[in-house]
């Protein structure tokens, strides 16, 4: 695999406060994978295999990361071409970008633990400007590398069948995106029980409601809705589940099928085990 890094960026930012650097060349798409991070801009023809990507030469002003790296996977790209232009539309040519490219052969693994850790501290630096708690207070490297790969290999371009925003290989959406993902996570833990004896494990877990967004056009705008299901992905063979409603005052009940009658004071029922999914959507009152 072959990294190509650019570094030592310089511009005539004075006159031209987007000025942009692209790096041209051409591949056979059958034969060449090409990765990229830190690049604003790309553009291609697949009959002829012409690439072009871009960057805004960092100012020290706009909020750019100076990460810029093409991962070439496959056949190398060969000859590539450099030039500066007055924005990211890349039409007007202008003199005096520059920048240094380093070639490098190495492993996936190695650049994207590069690329991991530059992300940390990039994002860690706009946090704390920003006031905001970073996820890595809670998620190490390894544990964000090991999302980062889970990502490329689900949706990426390595699962085979990549999604649509993945497609053009930026590493920046799996970089970011691994932070934000949506997952189902599952809690395991031993629990001895005594002969003839018997064990309470207490657990809870803070769920926010599900919604539509108010530009959505839905009919359910203004709803809340909650999902309970009475087995999945468990061994555990349950005897008894209730459910139970707090802090009922003020919403109005709009569609459910748990039992609940808020007029008659019943905020708290027992499961049917045998029923696998329960629903309960509510409208929140004004006080």
């Amino acid at each position: 695999m072959t990294v190509y890094q650019f570094t030592d960026f310089a511009a005539p930012h004075e006159e031209y406060n987007a000025a942009t650097q692209a790096v041209t060349f051409t591949t056979d798409p059958e034969a060449t994978t090409v990765l990229s991070y830190g690049f604003n801009g790309m553009s291609r023809d697949a009959d002829r295999g012409w690439c072009q990507y871009s960057y805004f030469v960092p100012d020290g002003v706009r909020r750019e990361t100076e990460t810029k790296i093409l991962i070439v996977l496959g056949d190398d790209i060969g000859d590539y071409v450099l030039q500066g232009y007055a924005d990211g539309g890349c039409d007007q040519e202008i003199d005096g970008v520059s920048c240094t490219v380093t070639r490098r052969e190495t492993t996936l693994a190695d650049v994207l633990d590069l690329l991991c850790r530059a992300y940390q501290a990039e994002f860690e630096q706009f946090s704390l400007g920003r006031g905001q708690e970073s996820p890595f207070r809670y998620l190490s490297q390894a544990q964000y590398q090991g999302l980062v790969w889970q990502l490329l290999e689900q949706y990426g371009l390595f699962s085979g069948t990549p999604k649509d925003r993945y497609s053009d290989g930026r590493l920046d959406e799996i970089l970011m995106e691994a932070l934000s993902q949506e997952r189902v996570l599952y809690l395991s833990f031993p629990v001895t029980v005594p002969a003839g004896g018997s064990v309470t494990v207490a657990a809870s877990f803070c769920k926010a409601p599900s919604y539509d967004y108010g530009c959505s056009g839905s009919e359910n705008v203004g709803l809340q809705g909650y999902d309970l299901v009475t087995a999945l992905g468990s061994t555990l063979e349950l005897t008894d589940q209730t459910a139970a409603l707090v802090n009922t005052d003020p919403i109005e009940i709009v569609r459910q099928n748990l039992g609940f009658d808020l007029e008659n004071g019943v905020t708290q029922v027992s499961l049917d085990l045998a029923e696998p999914y329960y629903y309960l959507e509510i409208r929140p009152l004004e006080g």
